[in-house]
């Protein structure tokens, strides 16, 4: 999965993809892959490189960052080493939207899944946003019930789901 970010640019470095890759390893491939898109994140917002590094080493040892992040990975295990003392209004934690956190907690999420989402969600209103995460989780399991082969239930789902977050968004503009 680190060879995926070098592939599309993202350079943690020699020292950070070594930490990164001690993190990584006893982590389930879905952690894994969550751990993965936050750093994918950390280069997508950073200004530089220094400061994609500086964010992604955050990511991987603050603690306060960790705490923050085991809402989502639960099986995310404590920082490994020695990690200095950052002051708490320097810290900066990932934001899970709650509209977001919903929509996590009854469908099967792919990190892909998670930047569609929040593309079309983040600029709504939290009313607006939290009243389509409730009718996307509805379009999935509806849809998953319909699909008579169990592998198959959660890309329907998926499918009926975005489907409707387009068709409903795009009615509006």
């Amino acid at each position: 999965m680190l060879a995926t970010l070098r592939a599309i640019g993202r350079d943690l470095g020699g020292t950070l993809e070594k930490l990164a890759r001690e993190r990584l390893l006893g982590l389930d491939n879905p952690v894994r892959a969550e751990v993965i898109a936050a750093l994918d994140d950390a280069f997508t917002v950073a200004p530089d490189l220094p400061s994609a590094r500086k964010q992604c080493r955050h990511l991987l040892t603050d603690p306060n960052a960790l705490d923050a992040a085991k809402a989502c990975w639960p099986a995310l295990p404590e920082p490994v080493g020695e990690v200095s003392a950052v002051p708490h209004r320097h810290t900066v934690a990932p934001i899970i939207e709650p509209w977001l956190a919903l929509i996590e907690q009854h469908c099967t999420l792919v990190p892909e899944d998670k930047r569609f989402i929040r593309l079309r969600l983040v600029t709504l209103s939290p009313g607006h946003a939290m009243r389509l995460a409730r009718q996307y989780v509805e379009a999935w399991k509806q849809a998953a019930r319909g699909e008579p082969r169990k592998h198959a239930k959660d890309n329907a789902g998926r499918r009926a789901a975005n489907h409707l977050l387009i068709t409903r968004l795009s009615s509006k503009h």
